[in-house]
């Protein structure tokens, strides 16, 4: 038992093979990592993606079906180490990334995820996407770790897992529409089991979207979350604000005067808006964010309202019965 791995690297590939060169080349020169199990999987059989993973002395892995969640769980059935971690081929792993997640499922986790920052040079949509899915305003903190635990989830390029609480409550559900992740850390919730936040984890990692693919993304993982029995009231408070926000206006529609407070709502979320923007421009020390991320932030709201709203729909819609 003590030839076993400590941890088993399950690499998921859909970028170019220099970036899973480069993320091979670092796992080999950590201290703990380098005696890890590496599993490539590859859900385009690429032939250089397979080359670059056996010269790195890497597992090389075509997983059926190729679906993110179910390539995952292949991965998971082929690991020898207790622990497992996931990462995608784009990140770039900051020194004792393995070591901060071995602490963290050391002190009692059994899911962990770290943090990712944005690279040098990045484009200021991503820059600005960053601020907000880590400030307190934009996601409520949750992309670092904050508003609360039962609201914080690991994200797929960037997690690590133990892999008998893993197997035990059967793995990623592939039938599940997006967020696997916090699909799986609600099931590991409900027996009892801890996930949170690994501080010391980071990665560096760019996110590949634009600002109408993040608002289309929003929406579907708002939906799916609202759709899920069990999602914690944190991530439906986007649509009640937009719920009252419209009862308002109804009620200013109605009396005249009732309309002022709409608008005292819509002149305070500006100012929470604008604030936002400076603090990113002077905590980020990058001063065109005070112009972007306030849009950035009332997008992320108005999506992740919208999504949800949509998601309870779905759930109050009787099934259709099978016809035939």
């Amino acid at each position: 038992m003590d030839n076993l791995p400590p941890f088993t690297i399950i690499v998921f590939t859909e970028h170019h093979p220099a970036g899973l060169e480069r993320l091979l080349a670092a796992l080999s020169r950590g201290e703990i990592e380098s005696r890890a199990q590496v599993i490539v999987l590859d859900p385009d059989g690429r032939p250089e993606r397979r080359a670059v993973a056996t010269a790195r002395g890497a597992e090389y892995l075509v997983p059926d079906p190729p679906h993110r969640p179910a390539a995952w769980n292949q991965g998971a059935a082929r690991a020898v180490a207790g622990r497992l971690a996931f990462t995608d081929d784009d990140a770039v792993l900051q020194t004792g990334w393995l070591a901060a997640f071995s602490a963290a499922l050391g002190k009692g986790l059994v899911f962990a995820g770290g943090p990712d920052r944005v690279p040098a040079g990045a484009p200021l949509s991503l820059r600005s996407l960053d601020y907000v899915l880590t400030s307190p305003l934009g996601s409520g903190g949750v992309r670092a770790g904050g508003a609360g635990g039962r609201a914080y989830y690991p994200r797929h390029w960037n997690m690590a897992v133990d892999r008998q609480a893993f197997l035990e409550v059967g793995g990623f559900d592939h039938t599940v529409a997006e967020s696997w992740e916090q699909e799986l850390a609600q099931r590991l919730r409900r027996r009892g089991l801890a996930v949170g936040f690994a501080p010391s984890a980071v990665v560096s990692h760019e996110r590949e979207t634009t600002p109408v693919a993040f608002v289309h993304r929003n929406i579907a993982l708002a939906r799916e979350r609202a759709r899920r029995p069990g999602t914690h009231f944190f991530y439906a408070l986007p649509a009640v604000a937009l719920v009252a926000l419209g009862l308002s206006v109804l009620a200013g529609v109605i009396h005249p005067l009732l309309f002022r407070i709409p608008l005292a709502e819509a002149a305070g979320y500006g100012l929470l808006l604008a604030a936002a923007g400076v603090h990113a421009a002077v905590s980020r020390r990058d001063p065109p964010l005070a112009a972007v991320v306030p849009l950035f932030i009332a997008a992320h709201h108005a999506s992740h309202a919208t999504g949800y709203l949509r998601g309870l729909l779905d759930r109050l819609r009787p099934a259709r019965p099978l016809s035939g």
